[in-house]
């Protein structure tokens, strides 16, 4: 943050939002199962440019797996 890299971010300030913000991050996986199938990951990605994100990876994953219907 300090060398203008980063521009928005969260930072715990106590154990307890250690504890609460980690839970968030490892339960998204199952809230989304609740949706279907879904893909874990980790990324980081500019708030300006996630649709575009969200389409690439969208047709990276139909072109990967054309036998599912999406």
């Amino acid at each position: 943050m300090e060398a203008g890299i980063v521009l928005d971010a969260v930072v715990a300030q106590s154990l307890a939002q250690v504890e609460t913000m980690w839970a968030l991050r490892e339960n998204i996986t199952e809230a989304q199962r609740h949706e279907g199938q879904n893909v874990k990951h980790d990324v980081s990605v500019p708030i300006s440019r996630i649709a575009e994100f969200i389409a690439a990876t969208d047709a990276e994953i139909r072109r990967a797996h054309r036998t599912c219907a999406w």
